[in-house]
């Protein structure tokens, strides 16, 4: 009696550890964007979000069009992690949250400028959001974000480009895909046993010609073979977009900076951390139960 105690008091402190780690996993982030020196956000001298859940775009909680300018002579260069030191540099947001985040607006002085071009298409070049246009100085080089559409994923979460004098050149494009939504067909099977069942009927004929005009009949299962087929390539219609880049610098849009090894690694990792902490951890609990009344049962025979 004394034994099982132990092993219900061991079972139920591995399953609080289990849940603390499920908890984990629902763990929600605060994300704070400041407006800086030379702007505001209608009024407001920053943005926070709280309680936002892992994987949440991030372009989604915030927009540059949400900037107000104090003064003329400055523009939006873009945004900076809080607390760097350098305050032009600036820096891609994060594509998704994935932990608490502070981010500062970055602004530069007009000097020799121009202008830039944000789009938003699909692949067949159809307009899904309206296209916004900020001012540059030539030379600079502005991170783009991505624009959050419901049911559409783009190439890339961020676009870069070196800023020309021509205004037409600066062109910053997000082709959207949209995203595969998984829809099991009907299953095609139910009905093939519903025209073979009164086949069968028609045996019983005394003649044998009869019976030859049976088998022929065999051929014509795997039409309900033929009539599965074309249920696959259904499937195969809405292939699923790969995931996107997480920066691609239009100056060398030759080589992605993120190419096909890089996301070959990021398959491969996603693909090893795809099972749920709770399920390896069951697993493991399992495991060390029947390690334990194994070896209680043989130490009772020995003590026999």
């Amino acid at each position: 009696m004394r034994a099982w105690k132990i092993v219900l008091s061991v079972v139920f402190g591995l399953l609080a550890i289990g849940g603390n780690v499920h908890a984990q996993d629902e763990y929600t982030y605060t994300i704070r964007i400041y407006s800086g020196q030379q702007g505001n956000f209608n009024g407001n001298d920053v943005i926070i979000e709280e309680n936002i859940k892992a994987g949440t775009p991030i372009s989604q909680l915030f927009d540059m069009r949400k900037i107000s300018l104090e003064n003329d002579k400055y523009y939006i260069k873009g945004f900076k992690e809080s607390g760097k030191d350098n305050s032009t540099s600036i820096e891609p947001l994060p594509s998704t949250a994935d932990r608490d985040m502070d981010y500062v607006v970055v602004y530069g002085v007009k000097g020799n400028g121009t202008t830039y071009r944000i789009n938003y298409v699909d692949q067949n070049g159809n307009e899904l959001a309206e296209s916004v246009e900020y001012y540059g100085n030539v030379g600079d080089q502005p991170v783009v974000a991505f624009l959050y559409i419901e049911g559409y994923q783009p190439q890339a979460y961020n676009l870069v480009r070196t800023l020309s004098a021509n205004s037409d050149e600066n062109e910053f494009t997000f082709v959207y895909s949209p995203i595969a939504q998984l829809s099991l067909p009907p299953t095609p099977t139910t009905p093939g046993p519903e025209e073979t069942a009164p086949r069968p009927t028609t045996t019983p004929a005394s003649s044998p010609e009869a019976e030859d005009e049976i088998t022929p009949t065999d051929p014509e299962a795997p039409a309900g073979d033929e009539e599965e087929e074309p249920t696959t390539p259904r499937e195969e219609e809405t292939p699923t977009p790969q995931d996107p880049q997480e920066i691609i610098n239009m100056d060398e849009e030759e080589v992605p900076l993120a190419g096909p090894e890089g996301q070959n690694r990021k398959d491969t990792k996603n693909s090893t951390n795809s099972w749920p902490l709770w399920i390896i951890g069951g697993l493991l609990i399992l495991l060390f139960i029947g390690g334990l009344v194994y070896f209680l049962k043989k130490k009772n025979k020995e003590e026999k």
